[in-house]
């Protein structure tokens, strides 16, 4: 019942960017900021969200989703985000990565959170333009996810202001 029930209110939740955590590592002395996802796209069959952290100077970007665009991410292989003025940001996989197959029942799918290097000078350009569509590649293939409407469109560029903003502090 848990999961379902999570299920449900994830639209309620998903369109709201935020900081999660802005911290100095006790242990390793760096600062680590983090936000908290942001789905673009939700449905039965497919959903992807996004999120920032950086420790020190290193940034990345995790793309978290079910139901499509599921497999392994080769250390090698990129993901692209094509923008609505027509340019691309390529980011690369922090390494290997997989999934997680479903445990069964009605609303079970696939998932996912893979990890992928970015740069300030990438995440400011995705904070400048509409995300339209992306390209995730996995398993020596990749598969294509359009972002349709507006709102789905948006979701990315307010993330990446208000990480780049807590950046800036």
């Amino acid at each position: 019942m848990k999961p379902l029930l999570l299920f449900l209110l994830l639209p309620v939740f998903s369109f709201s960017q935020k900081i999660k955590v802005n911290e100095i590592d006790k242990f390793t002395k760096q600062k680590r900021i983090e936000t908290t996802v942001s789905f673009a796209r939700q449905g039965l069959n497919c959903g992807i969200g996004f999120s920032f952290r950086s420790v020190d100077s290193t940034y990345f970007i995790n793309v978290i989703g079910y139901g499509c665009a599921v497999g392994v991410v080769g250390k090698d292989e990129t993901f692209i985000f094509l923008l609505s003025d027509s340019s691309t940001v390529t980011v690369l996989s922090k390494g290997i990565q997989s999934y997680t197959i479903a445990s069964g029942g009605t609303f079970s799918r696939d998932t996912y959170e893979h990890e992928y290097y970015i740069t300030i000078p990438d995440i400011e350009k995705l904070s400048k333009a509409k995300v339209v569509s992306v390209r995730a590649y996995y398993n020596s293939n990749y598969s294509d996810i359009d972002f349709k409407e507006a709102k789905q469109q948006v979701v990315l560029m307010k993330l990446s202001d208000v990480f780049l903003k807590e950046l800036k502090k």
